[in-house]
């Protein structure tokens, strides 16, 4: 049987919550066994997605774009030029490569890619991943084709006859396969001890960073061993200041590549309120600690977190009392094996686990009908 062909383009990225769900969708069309797909991602030069998906196996243009920079204004002054000039690198790259639809994840790399969809007539969907969406989705979403969503109650965002609730499209290795005690060992650390897993997102969380390190002696006292995911920006900093001692019951890196045998090896998790990490936490069911980010637009983090702690899912603590609060109130996690199930059993309803397969579908709906 002759299989159908498409061209897609996917535009996003900046940090891991808008690369790694675009990643999860191009897998799925590229698995699809009755379709064949040419996919090529648009991001912005010198942001981590101009490194982490050619790893992948996919082609990817860099547009010359960055977002609002609200702390320093100075650094706004080549804005204007840098927008003009993405649009025209975004015209050229979409007049070259004709796609069939343009898939919008997040991030200002998507902009430009996407507003030129919308002025030469090509399909657009997008894919968000908050439950406050960002301003590019926000501004766009009236022309999407289709808007693939992660919370209900986004009609106050999106048109309603456009929105499909299908969850966030999570990495194929989100997934809990590892014996426990072996994802330890692989870790070098003690099997017959508790882990906790801390995460501060693909950019690293200082406030994280700073109560981890800090409170590393008080979590030996209670045979707490750690996987410390830093960021890359202060690593080094961090790693010199460890003990040797500390060493072995650290396990310090500045990203997570296996980030499955991570989620197998830990008995806890502290993370930011990210969207992707808390659909990634909703489906591996570990009891969790959220320390939402303040730095981020509308405060779109703890939006996210407030309708698993409403569900008691989740445990979040302020970011301006995570230093002095969370290792004490993860000590106590960790001895409180009645509160740990709780969280569990009601992280359950939060797991879309066939997320990929309903964007797909939704793919279809719109590149069929063109």
């Amino acid at each position: 049987m002759c299989k159908e062909i498409f061209k897609c383009v996917i535009a996003g990225g900046g940090t891991g919550g808008h690369i790694f769900p675009s990643l999860a969708i191009a897998n799925e069309l590229k698995n699809d066994k009755q379709t064949k797909w040419s996919i090529l991602f648009v991001g912005a030069k010198g942001k981590m997605e101009m490194n982490i998906i050619p790893k992948h196996g996919y082609k990817i243009q860099g547009l010359w774009i960055s977002g609002f920079q609200r702390k320093d204004l100075l650094k706004n002054i080549t804005l204007p030029l840098k927008c003009i000039w993405s649009l025209l690198s975004a015209f050229s790259i979409i007049g070259r490569f004709q796609p069939d639809l343009i898939i919008g994840t997040g991030g200002y790399a998507s902009a430009p890619t996407l507003i030129i969809g919308v002025l030469r007539k090509i399909p657009i969907m997008l894919q968000e991943q908050n439950a406050y969406p960002g301003w590019v989705n926000r501004y766009l979403g009236k022309y999407a084709q289709r808007i693939c969503v992660a919370y209900p109650n986004m009609k106050k965002f999106f048109p309603q006859e456009k929105i499909a609730l299908t969850g966030n499209p999570l990495r194929k290795d989100i997934s809990i396969i590892t014996d426990s005690q072996e994802a330890k060992r692989n870790f070098r650390l003690n099997p017959k001890k508790n882990v906790a897993l801390i995460i501060g997102g693909s950019q690293g969380a200082e406030t994280l960073n700073h109560a981890t390190f800090n409170g590393l002696k008080s979590l030996e006292k209670n045979e707490i061993q750690v996987i410390w995911q830093t960021g890359k920006r202060n690593y080094e900093n961090w790693k010199t200041k460890l003990t040797r001692e500390q060493q072995k019951e650290v396990y310090i890196t500045p990203f997570l590549e296996n980030i499955s045998e991570a989620y197998a090896a830990a008995d806890l998790i502290v993370s930011r309120g990210g969207a992707i990490a808390l659909s990634e936490i909703a489906k591996v069911q570990k009891p969790t600690l959220i320390v939402p980010s303040p730095n981020v637009a509308a405060n779109h983090q703890k939006r996210n977190v407030q309708a698993l702690e409403k569900a008691n899912a989740v445990r979040s603590i302020p970011d301006n009392l995570a230093t002095q609060k969370l290792i004490q109130t993860l000590i106590n996690l960790s001895k409180d094996k009645k509160q740990q199930q709780n969280l569990i059993q009601n992280l359950k309803p939060f797991a879309h686990q066939h997320a990929k397969k309903e964007i797909l579908g939704e793919i279809f709906k719109i590149v069929r009908k063109k």
